[in-house]
């Protein structure tokens, strides 16, 4: 589950097999197919929602559910996900720590 830090936003995040939805009160926001989701986070203002997976991608979503970006650069599950104000950080079983600059 994630909750915006301004008490808003509850985002229930649950997975089926590969199935995954990220959603709110209004209905599924985010439905995606694809390995298992092993982090999450929320960067406050701007909604967007950060995923990393069992097969080492980190998927950057609007708030409309949208796919902004994704990246592999782990060669293991993401552990951790994180926004900084310049950076969606991730972090892995691999013990690598990657940062992308997201403000484009």
């Amino acid at each position: 589950i994630l909750w915006s830090a301004d008490g808003a936003r509850l985002l229930p995040v649950r997975g089926t097999g590969s199935q995954v939805v990220i959603g709110d009160e209004t209905g599924p926001t985010y439905v995606r197919e694809g390995p298992d989701i092993t982090a999450v986070a929320l960067q406050p203002p701007s909604g967007q929602v950060a995923t990393g997976d069992a097969a080492g991608f980190v998927h950057l979503w609007h708030p409309d559910g949208a796919l902004r970006g994704a990246w592999q650069h782990h060669e293991a599950p993401v552990r951790s996900v994180c926004f900084t104000p310049i950076f969606l950080v991730s972090a892995s079983a691999d013990g690598v720590i990657a940062a992308w600059d997201i403000r484009a």
